[in-house]
């Protein structure tokens, strides 16, 4: 901290004295020399007795004084040295100390971009790097999340549908299934990231949360994209207001539950239970949350559904919800 503050009024200062050695003497009503600055406001013509220069002009002998070239090099001196100071004093890998703006830049045009899915568009998520989530490179970690973030507005941009002006659909659900976990998985690779580092892959969650405001602003008219772009920030952890850091807690809204628990497709219906069952998890970790709507239906779905993989998955969610919940 004290170097943080040492690095902030050394900044200050430096700003203060770049100002007024710049702008230097901005007087205009004096008559004086361009060269040597003489005051020659006594003096006829545009020829200066002390060293002999001879204006141009009658406007040259009103112009702003400025520094010498010796002082505007020893200023540019004093702002090397601090950015050098800055750049060894404060911790953590270069492009943590690079200006994010700049940092933004050079990932816009040097990153490479992620894999696209393998079963092509529409199939998935772009597909970031795993190995540079693990290197020992700073910069190929920042490629990472600059990968990642393009896989995270790649989600956002598919589930609300270019605009979201719709409640969603059966059909909509088979196709953002997938994705939906892509998404959540992507989040539990995060964790990898070192701490301080990331912030590339977190300007697309706060794109989100920014329209989520947007649309919460917008009352009825705004109430299927709000429902869309919870969906999206709970498969990233994210509730529109804080986050939870653990793959186990994604905060589906219940309207997305009930859909995939009564859809027709097997997929989308486990889908529906696993979320259900993250959702309750939640509601035991945290006694304030509430308990997701559906427990009639997954009790029955464990019994009856068509699908053996659905089943099973029920019958667990059931017995965990026995033990943990059980009915009063």
């Amino acid at each position: 901290m004290l170097t943080v503050a040492l690095l902030a009024n050394g900044l200050v200062g430096l700003v203060i004295i770049s100002v007024v050695v710049w702008r230097g003497d901005g007087r205009t009503d004096l008559r004086r020399c361009p060269e040597c600055w003489y005051d020659m406001g006594a003096t006829e013509g545009l020829t200066c007795p002390e060293c002999g220069h001879t204006a141009t002009s009658g406007w040259q002998l009103h112009q702003r004084r400025r520094v010498g070239r010796a002082m505007r090099a020893g200023l540019w001196a004093a702002w090397v040295a601090w950015v050098l100071g800055a750049y060894f004093a404060l911790p953590g890998p270069w492009t943590s100390k690079v200006p994010r703006p700049l940092m933004r830049v050079m990932l816009s045009v040097a990153a490479a971009p992620p894999r696209a899915p393998a079963g092509g568009a529409g199939s998935g998520l772009p597909v970031p790097d795993g190995a540079l989530r693990r290197s020992g490179s700073a910069w190929e970690r920042k490629v990472w999340e600059h990968q990642a973030m393009v896989a995270m507005d790649a989600w956002a941009e598919a589930v609300t549908g270019g605009g979201g002006a719709g409640p969603l659909t059966d059909e909509e659900l088979v196709k953002l299934v997938p994705l939906a976990r892509d998404a959540n998985a992507l989040f539990q690779q995060t964790g990898d990231l070192r701490w301080g580092e990331a912030w590339v892959y977190q300007d697309a969650r706060q794109r989100l949360v920014e329209r989520r405001r947007a649309a919460a602003g917008e009352g009825m008219e705004g109430a299927a994209l709000l429902l869309r772009l919870e969906w999206a920030l709970g498969e990233l952890q994210h509730d529109g207001t804080g986050y939870a850091w653990r793959p186990d807690f994604a905060r589906v809204p219940d309207e997305v539950i009930t859909r995939a628990l009564g859809h027709a497709d097997a997929q989308v219906r486990l889908f529906g239970v696993q979320r259900f069952g993250r959702r309750v998890h939640l509601t035991v970790m945290d006694g304030a949350q509430p308990m997701p709507v559906g427990r009639e239906r997954i009790e029955a779905m464990a019994k009856d559904d068509p699908d053996p993989a659905v089943r099973r998955r029920a019958a667990d969610l059931v017995a965990y919800l026995e033990g943990f919940v059980p009915r009063r």
